[in-house]
C-alpha cells in the first residue's frame, strides 16, 4: 500500500514568507487613462494581497478596478494587477502591495507619477518568466524599405506627370500663338534640332 502524500501539509522549509516584487516599479500615464500597477508575489502558503495607496487601503471601487490575481510558472507564484480606471491628478503618488500569509507579511511600493502622453499598460501577468533583452533587435526588411518609400514615390510621380501636362499644354498655347505646327520648337527646346 503507498502512501499518501499531501502537498499542503509539506514541511516547513517549502513554506516561505511572501516575496512581492513589480517588474514595472514606476509607471507613468497620462490624465483620463487608465493606469495599471502590477505586483509578483511568491508565497507558499497563498498570499492574501491588500493594496494601499498613501497607506491607505483602496476601497473606492469606482475609481480603482479590483486587483486581478494570475498565476505564474511556478505553482507559489502569481500577480495582482490593479487598474487606476481614469487617472486623476489625485491619483499620482504611491501604492503599496501587501501580500500576508500565515508566516509573515511583505510589501513592496510602486510610484504612479504623470506623463504627457498615454502610454499603453506593461503587465507581465499572462508570463511571469524574464522576458529576453529585445533592445536594438529591429532588422531592416525589404518589405519595410518599399512601404516606407511608396508615398514618396507616388508624391514624385503624380509632380513628373502633372509637369509634363502642363508643359504639353504650354506648347500647344504658343504653337496657337505663333501660328504653324510648333515642332521646330518642341525640338529646338529638347535639344534635338540637327
Amino acid at each position: 500500500m503507498m502512501a499518501e502524500t499531501n502537498y499542503f501539509d509539506a514541511d516547513k522549509s517549502d513554506k516561505n514568507v511572501p516575496a512581492v516584487n513589480s517588474p514595472w516599479p514606476q509607471v507613468r500615464q497620462a490624465l483620463n487613462y487608465s493606469s495599471h500597477l502590477e505586483c509578483v508575489i511568491d508565497a507558499f502558503p497563498t498570499a492574501s494581497v491588500v493594496w494601499f495607496k498613501d497607506d491607505e487601503p483602496l476601497n473606492d471601487t469606482s475609481r480603482y478596478q479590483q486587483p486581478m490575481q494570475t498565476r505564474g510558472t511556478a505553482a507559489t507564484t502569481f500577480a495582482s494587477t490593479l487598474v487606476v480606471l481614469r487617472t486623476d491628478y489625485s491619483d499620482y503618488g504611491n501604492y503599496t502591495c501587501r501580500a500576508v500569509n500565515a508566516l509573515g507579511i511583505s510589501a513592496f511600493t510602486l510610484q504612479l507619477g504623470h506623463s504627457p502622453l498615454p502610454i499603453l499598460p506593461m503587465t507581465r501577468s499572462t508570463n511571469l518568466a524574464p522576458e529576453p533583452d529585445r533592445t536594438n533587435t529591429r532588422t531592416p526588411s525589404f518589405s519595410g524599405f518599399v512601404l516606407g518609400m511608396l508615398p514618396p514615390l507616388c508624391i514624385s510621380v503624380y509632380i513628373i506627370l502633372h509637369l509634363s501636362f502642363f508643359r504639353s499644354r504650354y506648347a500647344e498655347e504658343r504653337t496657337e500663338e505663333e501660328g504653324g505646327d510648333g515642332l521646330d520648337e518642341i525640338v529646338w527646346e529638347q535639344g534635338f534640332k540637327s
